[in-house]
Formats: structure tokens, C-alpha cells, sequence
């Protein structure tokens, strides 16, 4: 499978920490971030990357080059600014014009948030409710920095930014993207500068697409 790692960001608020580096590369533990999340997904299967890069891309493109650990690596550039939804999208066409094999999804990580599931058991849900879009969820008694959601009894997404409580559900930045949503809707429009959480999941919702949520674990 192929995961779609969205690394495009300017990192502002860690700017004064790391002046010389994008945020997915700040280290920890003498490794970039962005490279322990990439081992996660090794172990969870993954086989392919296709890094979404923009802001001191060379950063990332040299260290990591074209293969990690033996898992391939293509770079998605932003020439300017896209946002994770253009990014996304940027990405989505990388790859087919690679013309890369993947299956029926696209796995899809924030660069910059590290949310532990179980990979397998939340591809066989998506697949189970024939998700057009799934994202990996978890309960939290904070929600006041992330993206809140509000689920059905089926698992249905029916109201995103949910802030109707303090404590509450919120996105863990794990998404499962089909292929065929993005082939059906024509996304295969010209890129511009989209946000992923406010502005595309949503218009997908809208378009009555099949958006549910997979709720793994606590952080």
C-alpha cells in the first residue's frame, strides 16, 4: 500500500525551535519525526510513500532520497503554498502520473501527528461500510486543539468541528481515502489552496459521499 505523508506546512510555531528545519524533521531522539512515523507505517505494512513537501522540501528530499528502508519514496512539491487539502490533492495526481500500484485506498497522515492504530482492523472497517472517506478517531478530554467530530450509531459522520462539549471525539490526522471518490466527483481539477479538515472533507460531505469514522483508541 501506499501512504500519502502531508509535510508541506511552514511549521510556524516550532519556527523559533528549529529555524533550519521543516517541522516534520525535528528531532527526536537523533531521528527526524516525520522518519519514526515512517517506521510505524513499515511495521503497519506500508510499502510506498509519496511525502506532500513544500517549505525546505530539500530538507526532506535529501535525507530521505528515494527509498527508506526499503520502502519506495516519491515527493509531491508545492511550489507554493497549497495547504494539506491541495497538498492532498497535488499528491493524488503525482501518483497517477507515476502511474504507482496501490490498492483501493489511499492511506493519508498529517506529517506532523503521530496516532497509533491498528492499521489492519481499521482498513477492514472502511471497507466493511464501503467508506468513500475514513478517519481514525479517538475520544479526548480536550478537544480545544483538534478537529472534533460527531458520529452516528453506524459510525457515520454526520457534523464535523463539533464543539458542543469540552471533552469529545476528535480526528487522529489517520485518513483512508478511496480512489473512486476522488475519480467520481472529478476531482481532478486544477489545484488550488484547500484545507483538508475545513474545507475539502467537507465539500465531500456534501456531496454525500460515504464519510465515516473508525474510533481506535484513546490520547
Amino acid at each position: 500500500m501506499i501512504a500519502i505523508i502531508l509535510a508541506g506546512g511552514f511549521g510556524t510555531r516550532l519556527r523559533s525551535v528549529v529555524p533550519d528545519l521543516p517541522k516534520p524533521m525535528a528531532p527526536i531522539n537523533s531521528s527526524p519525526f516525520i522518519a519514526h512515523l515512517m517506521d510505524y507505517w513499515l511495521a503497519q505494512g506500508i510499502e510506498k510513500f509519496c511525502i506532500s513537501v513544500g517549505y525546505m522540501h530539500k530538507k526532506i528530499i535529501d535525507y530521505f532520497g528515494d527509498n527508506y528502508k526499503g520502502a519506495s519514496v516519491y515527493y509531491s512539491i508545492e511550489e507554493s503554498p497549497l495547504g494539506t487539502g491541495g497538498g492532498l490533492l497535488l499528491a493524488i495526481s503525482k501518483i497517477k502520473n507515476e502511474s504507482l500500484d496501490f490498492d483501493k485506498y489511499y492511506v493519508v497522515l498529517n506529517g506532523d501527528t503521530f496516532f497509533s492504530i491498528q492499521f489492519k482492523d481499521f482498513l477492514n472497517y472502511a471497507e466493511l461500510v464501503r467508506a468513500d472517506v475514513c478517519m481514525a478517531l479517538s475520544e479526548n478530554n480536550d478537544i480545544s486543539r483538534y478537529m472534533t467530530v460527531k458520529i452516528d450509531g453506524k459510525g457515520k459522520i454526520i457534523n464535523l468541528n463539533d464543539a458542543t462539549k469540552k471533552k469529545g471525539t476528535i480526528n487522529g490526522g489517520v485518513y483512508l481515502f478511496s480512489q473512486e471518490i476522488f475519480n467520481s466527483l472529478g476531482l481532478d481539477m486544477p489545484i488550488k489552496k484547500l484545507s483538508l479538515e475545513d474545507e475539502l472533507i467537507p465539500s465531500l460531505k456534501l456531496a454525500n459521499s460515504r464519510i465515516y469514522g473508525y474510533n481506535s483508541a484513546e490520547v
